[in-house]
């Protein structure tokens, strides 16, 4: 389960469809704590820094991953 909500975090914020961190905590289905530890984990597993972009209205990799 863990595995899959990675996998549906990683997808939203590579296609830009994530919203803040409130409606992708909605769409994911988590509190947002859970959210923001999800993204955290995500960072560290790719090697990659996560941040909300006001342009794109969407969580996005700051860097490649």
């Amino acid at each position: 389960m863990i595995i899959g909500r990675l996998l549906q975090l990683e997808d939203l914020i590579a296609e830009k469809s994530t919203g803040p961190l409130e409606e992708l905590a909605e769409k994911m289905e988590m509190s947002i704590e859970l959210t923001k530890a999800y993204i955290e984990s995500l960072e560290e597993l790719r090697d990659c820094k996560i941040d909300y972009s006001p342009e794109y209205s969407s969580f996005v990799f700051k860097t490649p991953c």
